[in-house]
């Protein structure tokens, strides 16, 4: 990857209700790599999401996403309960296979992440509203691709680009969408190598 890409988190209920009129805008303002839905998003949904190139991972459910045909799965309730997160991710990864997406929101819980990077998650997402060292942190150290979560402001994804985070989850909202796109266009992108 030459570039931090983003994520669209419409796991919210009214987000996820809105986005099928506003996913082509979304889209095209930025390089959208995913987007997260709401465990109510409809297959036709997931279609539009996949039709603009994104992947689509419902939240929390394995079943639904399975049953929608989406990608697969961004896991956030209980995920830094080790042993919880730990069984709900191989529940995630029995019911979706190797093939499908499983990802874990961690807060800043470095252990909870540590683990479930080890158990297989495909991406870890990290609360960078919180804690933006323990994302750039992650970055630096780890293979496994970091999500950085909850940053409001565009500019504040630049130092974490230059860190080398891969993806930055954003709402679903055009204009910041277009935003954050242009810092991180213009970052520059540390190649980290393990």
């Amino acid at each position: 990857m030459n570039r931090a890409r983003l994520i669209v988190d419409a796991t919210s209920e009214e987000a996820t209700a809105l986005l099928g009129r506003s996913i082509s805008g979304l889209a095209a303002a930025g390089d959208v790599a995913s987007v997260w839905l709401h465990t109510s998003a409809s297959a036709e949904l997931v279609g539009l999401v996949q039709g603009t190139g994104a992947a689509a991972l419902i939240a929390d459910d394995p079943t639904r996403a399975e049953a929608t045909g989406a990608d697969g799965v961004h896991l956030t309730t209980d995920m830094e309960a080790s042993e919880l997160g730990l069984a709900r991710l191989a529940e995630a990864r029995q019911t979706l296979g190797a093939e499908r997406i499983v990802g874990a929101f961690c807060g800043v819980d470095r252990h909870a992440a540590m683990s479930l990077a080890e158990a297989g998650a495909d991406y870890i997402a990290l609360d960078a509203a919180l804690d933006a060292e323990i994302v750039s942190w992650w970055a630096r150290v780890f293979e496994v691709p970091v999500v950085a979560v909850g940053l409001m402001q565009a500019q504040a994804c630049r130092p974490l680009a230059e860190a080398g985070v891969e993806f930055f989850a954003i709402p679903p909202d055009a204009a910041q969408v277009a935003a954050v796109e242009t810092v991180l266009a213009a970052a520059p992108f540390a190649e980290v190598s393990a």
